[in-house]
């Protein structure tokens, strides 16, 4: 589910900045005079190092579903009150430090008010309920339950709430223009940290206009939205742990591989720290949306940030990336490779149906689809590399008309080997999904899914690019009779999920004619 535009500090990264320090710390400790935690290093150095960091490729949850576009009305501040006394007095001084580093002035002063955990879920709420056009949450989610993504469709908005409200410890609202630490008594070192990032994203929204930004990535157009507030938490990211090194005395960290990679296991193990409760039991498309923009985000960023200063990522605003592609293969972004687009048209074999919700999954959208099904995290990622460009959508019969939901995805790759892969990848995901019926194949642990698609994986082997592959198809029915379908014509890939038997093939004849693609 979407956020909005709402800039966020979950607790695991909290917890990471703290292991960060301390990591730091050691590896500069033969290196300089370590400054005493609380305090700003006078001279830190906000340039680029020479030496290269590693790229890394998140290979995690991500999100099917649309980052909100942004709301032209107010989202409702939650009740709130001034910080204590102390963090005030702070406030200022963290401000002016973390200006300093990200090369941004302060355009006028900063609003800053605390807010209990009660307040804090109450406004995650309504900014969820706001965000997207009219109408998409409910078909959102009817068609992630349709694709396995969900167990209940009406439960989506609830868990993702519950999920994000637990674990926020500070957050910008740019509606407000007001920066927010959840009173949950963090430490002053944590405290700090929450600041800093959250400082960041006033100065992104100061200098770049958060709510146009997001809502630039246009409707119906989830991974373009995605891909941008990536963009604005790497970039919060990267600023906040630049801070926490000022604080040691020690240069930012994008040139030493060693401190890099270091960093990535302490970020996962914080990570590891937070998987209880609710956020643990959450389904993937649930999850996810609260991972990526964080760690691909962070990693995009800390690419760029190997070579460049700050203006380079200042001019990313002006020229954005436009698909997770670009954050999860910063390559793509910098020769700006634009993804193919293809547009809906409407379907006669459908003409009692209404085409309810519009979306384009991305390469991200199509890693979680893939685990979900079972796909082992490296087979996902491998069937997903190789995406030109997408368009999923919703049909649902007319008012008072019988059946069921049905969604069709028409999806273009760089070459025909990419789309033969996926076809692959899908044919025995499909085959379990449809088998165990969509509530219980949602509702299934990932890994319980694997041991057919290996099998699937397997047979292809046996068959050199797999039997189902081979001649362009792969299809299953359901209990119901209903028919899970993808079909391949060259590098172009169909996928019909949940069509009646009798309309399944003029279904996918007729995507193959009326739908456009426009090639890039």
């Amino acid at each position: 589910m979407a956020t909005g535009v709402t800039a966020r500090m979950p607790r695991q990264f909290v917890r990471w900045c703290a292991a960060a320090v301390a990591i730091v710390a050691a590896a500069a400790g033969a290196r300089r005079a370590t400054a005493a935690p609380g305090t700003t290093a006078a001279g830190a150095d906000a340039a680029a190092p020479d030496a290269a960091a590693p790229g890394t490729r998140a290979a995690g949850a991500a999100a099917a579903a649309p980052a909100a576009a942004a709301s032209r009305h107010d989202a409702g501040a939650p009740e709130n009150r001034s910080p204590r006394p102390g963090l005030a007095a702070r406030v200022d001084a963290i401000a002016a430090e973390v200006a300093r580093l990200r090369g941004l002035p302060l355009r006028r002063p900063l609003r800053r008010r605390t807010a209990d955990a009660a307040a804090v879920r109450a406004y995650v709420a309504r900014v969820v309920a706001r965000g997207g056009s009219a109408g998409d949450a409910a078909a959102e989610a009817r068609a992630l339950a349709r694709m396995g993504l969900l167990p209940d469709a009406q439960a989506r908005a609830e868990a993702y709430v519950d999920a994000l409200a637990r674990e926020v410890v500070g957050f910008y609202d740019p509606w407000q223009q007001t920066l927010y630490v959840v009173d949950r008594d963090p430490s002053p070192a944590d405290a700090q940290i929450v600041v800093a990032h959250e400082v960041g994203h006033a100065l992104q929204d100061q200098h770049f206009d958060l709510r146009a930004f997001i809502a630039g990535a246009g409707a119906h157009n989830g991974d373009a939205a995605l891909a941008r507030q990536a963009l604005v938490e790497g970039d919060g990211m990267a600023v906040t742990i630049e801070y926490a090194f000022a604080q040691v005395g020690a240069d930012p960290p994008w040139g030493d591989p060693s401190v890099v990679r270091r960093l990535a296991g302490a970020f996962a193990a914080a990570g590891g720290a937070s998987r209880t409760g609710r956020l643990a039991d959450a389904p993937l498309a649930v999850r996810s949306p609260l991972s990526f923009p964080y760690t691909a985000g962070l990693a995009f960023v800390a690419r760029y940030r190997t070579f460049h200063s700050w203006q380079r990522i200042d001019q990313m605003y002006r020229q954005p990336p436009l698909s997770t592609e670009h954050i999860l293969h910063p390559e793509t972004y910098a020769a700006y490779e634009r993804p193919d687009e293809v547009t809906v048209r409407p379907l006669r074999a459908l003409a009692d149906y209404r085409v309810t919700y519009r979306n384009v999954l991305g390469e991200f959208g199509f890693r979680v689809w893939l685990r979900q099904l079972g796909a082992p995290a490296y087979a996902a990622s491998a069937a997903a590399d190789g995406w030109g460009g997408d368009r999923i959508a919703l049909y649902e019969p007319a008012a008072g008309a019988p059946g069921r939901p049905i969604v069709a995805v028409y999806s273009v790759w760089d070459d025909e080997i990419d789309a033969i892969e996926l076809v692959d990848a899908l044919a025995g995901g499909l085959a379990a999904f449809a088998a165990e019926g969509a509530r219980s194949a949602a509702d299934r642990r990932i890994a319980a899914g694997q041991h057919a698609h290996a099998a699937a994986a397997s047979r292809g082997r046996d068959a050199g690019t797999g039997a189902l592959a081979a001649d362009g198809v792969a299809a299953v029915r359901d209990a119901r009779g209903d028919v899970y379908l993808a079909a391949r014509r060259g590098d172009a890939v169909v996928i019909v999920l949940g069509a009646p038997a009798g309309r399944a093939t003029a279904i996918v004849d007729e995507m193959w004619r009326r739908w456009r693609v426009t090639r890039h």
